[in-house]
């Protein structure tokens, strides 16, 4: 994904660059460039909406202890299968709090990731803490929605430097 994003921030330099050796038609290339951003953001989030709580990583593993994480929201949770953190958007400020202010030394849970290899808890279940996976997997369905949303509109504002800078050199073309 951080290739994707690079060579899109790459290709809207070079273009831009190249676009401000002509007088007249960088608006359009411009606007052009705009279009492209807001539909590939919107791509983007369209084929990543579809999140499902079933597909996600279930570990058996024991938790040892839950720390707040140093500048940011989120709760970091140690387990024996490692270090995981649970983000400050699937819980509330009390909850948070109330997690923080337990004391255990050993219990046993079931924590859900997105992958093997991630590091995000997207769910967890454990004698004292719950953390509903369908609800975390409904929190970020909704998130890539709102992105999609976003593109549309960032490509909604591309067309309309488009137009804009049409009907406005219109009255200077010569007929």
């Amino acid at each position: 994904m951080t290739v994707i994003i690079c060579s899109l921030i790459a290709f809207v330099v070079v273009s831009v660059t190249a676009m401000l050796d002509r007088s007249e038609r960088r608006f359009y290339y411009f606007a052009a460039i705009v279009v492209i951003a807001g539909a590939f953001l919107s791509f983007w989030a369209y084929t990543n909406k579809s999140i499902e709580a079933t597909s996600y990583f279930e570990i058996s593993t024991q938790i040892y202890a839950f720390e707040q994480l140093e500048g940011v929201e989120s709760i970091g949770v140690q387990t024996a299968a490692g270090e995981f953190f649970v983000s400050s958007s699937y819980i509330s400020i009390e909850e948070r709090e109330r997690i923080l202010a337990m004391e255990l030394t050993s219990n046993p849970a079931t924590i859900w990731l997105e992958n093997a290899e991630g590091s995000a808890v997207k769910g967890l279940i454990s004698n004292d803490i719950q953390i509903d996976r369908f609800q975390v997997a409904a929190i970020d369905s909704e998130s890539y929605r709102r992105l999609m949303n976003v593109g549309f509109i960032i490509s909604g504002v591309g067309v309309f430097l488009f137009f804009l800078h049409f009907f406005s050199s219109a009255g200077s073309r010569p007929s």
